[in-house]
């Protein structure tokens, strides 16, 4: 198997990878002669219609240099992460055949694991199942769950937290479905094609947090809540069962609109799960072979540059 190198971009919600990153762009194409094309490492990134919650970076923004994996498929359609390993090939394997340099840049730290380490077969989601599961919950409670869990798979259990719902949910569903243990799968991970060259953008708890608030109260300005409103009178299947209504205030966009929070609950919540987000990144980058930058904004694209000139001479 022929191992590509690949230089990443990674980081927290909010830590400016993606203005980084095609800033990044401009630079080799003047130093190398080289044309870059960004690859999304967000699995909110890929839906349409989704544009101001995600922080999409619009055409302006995105300077003139390629972007893949954004605007790919419609919001009620569930991306998986085998969906984004074999679209990721494809990619990479045509900017190669177009002598194009492809740099990734994202936070989804799933598919980087997958990049990484890898694909397992494990099963996709199956709502009829999932639904099941809701209703045992609902009736039961996510701790009752969790306990379940912990007497079919106590690896896997003892990995989520009684109150991650979503994760509870997706291991027990993995179970329902093939009568095997997330765990099993897990260890049946296949060796990855890439060799990542991994930098990842750290900026200090106090700035991320400021830069989380700025950017939520932002959306709010831009319209975040209207166009919460149009993607559900486009798409009216749109339910939190979908993949991209579980993104960080899109879920509580959507509660806030079926009047089960307020409206400051709602920035309180969107708020707070973004954080909580940003959090779990930072854990699973702390874990990661990558060189991290501890950065403030103005010497953020210098160290970025510095890495780059290492990695490609």
């Amino acid at each position: 198997m022929i191992r590509t190198n690949i230089f990443c971009i990674l980081g927290p919600t909010a830590s400016g990878k993606t203005a980084l990153s095609i800033s990044l762009a401009h630079y080799v194409k003047e130093k190398y002669n080289l044309d870059v094309e960004i690859i999304s490492l967000d699995s909110a990134l890929v839906y349409q219609d989704m544009n101001i919650g995600t922080a999409k970076p619009n055409l302006q923004e995105r300077g003139g240099i390629p972007h893949h994996l954004i605007d790919i498929l419609a919001p009620t359609h569930n991306y998986n992460a085998g969906e984004f390993l074999q679209d990721i090939d494809k990619i990479i394997d045509d900017c190669r055949t177009r002598n194009k340099l492809p740099i990734i840049a994202g936070g989804t730290m799933l598919y980087h694991h997958i990049l990484t380490h890898g694909l397992h077969d494990i099963p996709n989601q199956n709502l009829a199942i999932r639904q099941q599961i809701n209703e045992q919950a609902q009736i039961n409670g996510w701790n009752f769950m969790h306990d379940k869990l912990m007497q079919i798979d106590a690896k896997s259990a003892e990995n989520i937290k009684p109150s991650d719902s979503q994760r509870i949910q997706r291991a027990l569903e993995i179970y329902y479905i093939s009568g095997k243990t997330p765990s099993y799968f897990y260890n049946q991970q296949r060796k990855s094609k890439y060799n990542l060259t991994n930098i990842a953008l750290m900026p200090t708890r106090e700035l991320l947090h400021k830069k989380i608030e700025q950017r939520f109260y932002l959306m709010l300005e831009q319209g975040f809540i209207q166009e919460v409103e149009n993607l559900l009178t486009k798409y009216p299947s749109l339910n939190m069962e979908n993949s991209s209504m579980r993104c960080v205030g899109y879920r509580q966009a959507y509660e806030y609109l079926n009047n089960n929070i307020s409206y400051q609950q709602f920035i309180d919540m969107g708020i707070a799960a973004t954080r909580q987000l940003a959090k779990r990144q930072i854990t699973w980058l702390r874990k990661t072979d990558c060189c991290i930058i501890d950065y403030n904004l103005d010497n953020a694209l210098e160290l970025l540059i510095g890495n780059f000139d290492a990695y490609y001479s």
